[in-house]
């Protein structure tokens, strides 16, 4: 039995999309703790990556993923749930944000249900 995907209650999407892609980059700012500095921080990560001259298409840009890379070398794939879009985190997320990032994270999770049993029934895991 498969999960519906839950509609996030602000601003939502018309439809829900998984994005997968080898080449797809995740940005990330670190050590970020107030919200008001998002903006600011988004826009700088965003400005730092161009200067890389990187032709790989940016996805995702949140804080987590990056602090939680930066403590191992282990080999990691990133799931993102994605609450809101880059520069409206005031519009997608407030004032509401647990009922944003819940919905974000019960996606997550039914993604990584499904591609947990995709790599057990293919005899990866």
């Amino acid at each position: 039995m498969r999960s519906e995907v839950s509609c996030d209650p602000l601003n939502a999407a018309p439809t829900g999309t998984a994005l997968v892609d080898y080449d797809f980059v995740g940005l990330s700012s670190v050590n970020v703790t107030d919200s008001t500095q998002y903006a600011q921080a988004d826009r700088a990560t965003l400005e730092a990556f161009g200067r890389t001259h990187c032709s790989y298409p940016v996805k995702s840009l949140e804080t987590t993923h990056g602090l939680i890379r930066a403590q191992s070398n282990a080999p990691f794939l990133y799931i993102s749930g994605i609450t809101d879009r880059v520069g409206y985190f005031d519009t997608d997320v407030k004032p509401r944000s647990y009922a944003q990032n819940t919905a974000s994270a019960h996606n997550a999770g039914i993604v990584l249900g499904e591609l947990l049993t995709a790599l057990s029934s293919s005899g990866f895991a």
